[in-house]
């Protein structure tokens, strides 16, 4: 399955190491899981953790999801994110135009403003969807 994570996922998969995201990490990380990542997760992921756990721990953090990560940058997902101008605001514009424009089924997030969107699974639903037994919460 290859899917766009959305930082709540990496985030809550460090916080939360029991949590149907840290499923989802384990599997990207082991390679059953092939991961699509904007520009902009990268650096959500790298400020939340620079303001817990210091600059080292947010660098070695991005720096993971970068070389593991198909990483899309706005150049590559420019015409999708001008089609959804008024749908969303502009941060998860550019993860549904990067999940678009990289021909990516699904977008995992835990975020109510893509729940009108085929694209969107929880992490849980992808947890299941993988053939995994979720964990009792959606994230």
């Amino acid at each position: 399955m290859r899917a766009f994570l959305d930082a709540s996922v990496f985030i809550f998969a460090v916080e939360r190491p029991t949590s149907n995201s840290a499923k989802l990490v384990k599997e990207f990380l082991a390679g059953r899981l092939e991961a699509v990542v904007d520009e902009e997760v990268l650096a959500e992921v790298g400020r939340f953790f620079r303001s817990r756990r210091g600059r080292s721990f947010a660098w070695l953090t991005t720096e993971q999801i970068r070389r593991v990560a198909r990483v899309v940058s706005m150049d590559e997902c420019r015409a999708e994110f001008e089609t959804l101008k008024g749908q969303l605001k502009e941060g998860d514009r550019f993860h549904l135009a990067a999940t678009r424009a990289t021909k990516t089924l699904h977008l995992i997030a835990l975020d109510e403003d893509f729940e009108r969107f085929k694209e969107y699974l929880t992490p849980k639903e992808a947890v299941r969807r993988l053939g995994i037994v979720p964990g009792p919460s959606e994230w």
